[in-house]
């Protein structure tokens, strides 16, 4: 056999041997996924308990209706024979008195099973597929109270009925899955840090004037739809040009907030630069997202990049103008500093480790 005709062999075997074990992962992902699988990782075969509950109220009815039984005939026996002595009758009050109260308790157990695999049934019937469901749905359809619905769950949870089952922080929704719990608490973490966020923009913003707040919070929001443009623009120069753009925003809003009455003066920014500056982006974005770009296309783009950076220049100006005030102040403190030390001979001499 020639070695081209081994080489033929060997290539369909080992086609054939890639199918089939492309076919092998694939059936086996498919058991993995199933809702079957799925379902027995989650929740707790209840089959057992559901028989075991029928057991015990069974035996618990025989059991209450033989204690019955024994008590009537001791009646019986306590009015027709003089033959039997007190103490027989008691024993038999007692051990027929026993077979009641054991019954009913063997019954009320066995009830109370069986009502509870009911419920886990019925909360398993809203779940469906899913690994999240709110009480109130539960509450809907069951017909109880979200009250004893939480407290039937952490019950039920505590059983290992629900093998990943979790209730939120706020006792407001059933989690059975541990991958959506890490998925909650993770989304619980950024919520608490944006909440934190919030908390300290909120302080840094109760110096102002509610229209001079609303003001600082249009720039802020301009300022995240320019990150957002910039992430979806490939070029280098005009990534650049909006993070220069972005950071001189920034530094205007904070140089506004630390001088509460310079807040008004951004109106004008806000109503008309910035809005115009966005609708540009905009555009150019509409131009580069075009499968083919035209001369014309080019040129425009060109012209905003330009534009941008004459923007990043005036918006420049604009901070240089909010720190004249604070510059102000620093120069007066310096001279009064300055003035401070050579009243008191301090600002001519130099000063040596040691010297009186």
């Amino acid at each position: 056999m020639a070695q081209s005709d081994i080489d033929r062999i060997n290539e369909t075997i080992n086609t054939v041997a890639d199918t089939v074990n492309a076919v092998i992962d694939t059936t086996r992902q498919a058991i993995l996924n199933s809702p079957k699988r799925q379902r027995s990782t989650l929740y707790r075969k209840m089959d057992g308990e559901r028989s075991g509950g029928m057991v015990q109220k069974i035996f618990g009815g025989i059991m209450s209706g033989t204690g019955a039984m024994v008590a009537g005939i001791t009646a019986l026996a306590a009015i027709f024979s003089h033959s039997a002595s007190l103490g027989e009758l008691i024993m038999a009050v007692v051990f027929a008195g026993a077979l009641i109260i054991g019954g009913v308790a063997l019954n009320v157990q066995g009830s109370q099973k069986v009502n509870r695999i009911k419920r886990f049934q019925d909360y398993l019937n809203v779940l469906g597929s899913r690994t999240y469901v709110t009480l109130e749905a539960l509450s809907e359809y069951t017909g109880k109270s979200v009250k004893f619905i939480t407290e039937d769950l952490q019950d039920m949870i505590a059983r290992k009925m629900f093998l990943q089952g979790h209730l939120d922080d706020q006792r407001t929704s059933l989690i059975t899955a541990d991958e959506t719990y890490k998925d909650y608490r993770r989304a619980a973490a950024i919520q608490k840090i944006k909440a934190e966020q919030e908390v300290v923009q909120d302080e840094s913003l109760k110096n102002l004037t509610p229209e001079a707040r609303d003001i600082v919070r249009r720039g802020e929001n301009y300022i995240m739809k320019i990150q957002q443009i910039n992430t979806e623009l490939p070029g280098e120069v005009i990534t650049l040009k909006l993070q220069k753009l972005e950071s001189v925003i920034r530094r205007i809003l904070e140089e506004a907030k630390q001088q509460p009455d310079s807040v008004m003066d951004l109106r004008k920014l806000m109503n008309y630069y910035l809005p115009t500056t966005w609708k540009l982006l905009e555009a150019y974005k509409d131009i580069e997202d075009e499968p083919v770009k035209t001369p014309q296309m080019l040129e425009t783009q060109k012209n905003v990049e330009n534009t941008i950076d004459t923007v990043n220049d005036a918006f420049e100006n604009l901070l240089d103008q909010l720190f004249r005030n604070t510059a102000w102040d620093i120069s007066s403190d310096i001279s009064v500093l300055n003035s401070m030390l050579t009243q008191e001979g301090l600002k001519d001499n130099e000063f040596q480790v040691g010297q009186k």
